[in-house]
């Protein structure tokens, strides 16, 4: 197999894959095999200036493709490898992702509600088998330091992406890669 993550070993501060390459083109593996222990942190603070257009009522990570969010759609790529332990490091609408997730949870599945009593029921709940951490690390606070704040949390071999890139890179190849 020819090496597709040529330059990881490395980090190039003009380029945004340090460890989450941008689209290689690389194959989806096996699937959710669980991968516990390696925890996936999504930094999800930025203002989105780049997408005001999309950004100016709710913040990147919260622009849909689809019917969800990209930071969704990240996670889901994520946890289809089996790495379903995340920690989100908010900053810049913090509180709408927090909003977001805490939605999702409570609405996810079927439900039947009675008005006239004024009750309801989850009928089957459809829901992913995450781990989400929503952490506040500052609305202005940059890369490395939205990390030192979440060391605590963090095992020595963990993931790092940002709330906007999307690719379809292979994920537990990527970490093999990291390890051998």
């Amino acid at each position: 197999m020819a090496a597709p993550f040529l330059e990881l070993g490395s980090h190039d501060r003009r380029r945004r894959d340090w460890i989450f390459p941008a689209l290689l083109g690389v194959s989806h593996g096996t699937g959710s095999k669980n991968r516990s222990g390696v925890k996936v942190v999504v930094l999800a603070g930025g203002q989105g200036s780049r997408l005001l257009e999309e950004t100016r009522h709710r913040p990147k990570p919260l622009v849909t493709i689809g019917e969800r969010p990209i930071l969704w759609h990240i996670m889901n790529h994520y946890a289809h490898f089996g790495f379903k332990d995340f920690v989100v490091a908010v900053g810049h609408g913090g509180t709408a992702i927090k909003n977001y997730f805490e939605q999702e949870l409570r609405l996810q599945g079927d439900l039947k509600l009675d008005f006239s009593t004024g009750t309801g029921e989850r009928l089957n709940k459809k829901t992913v088998s995450w781990s989400v951490e929503l952490v506040e690390t500052g609305k202005s606070t940059p890369t490395g330091g939205r990390l030192r704040q979440l060391r605590k949390r963090l095992s020595e071999t963990f993931f790092l992406t940002w709330s906007d890139g999307l690719s379809n890179v292979d994920i537990s190849k990527l970490l093999d890669f990291h390890r051998a």
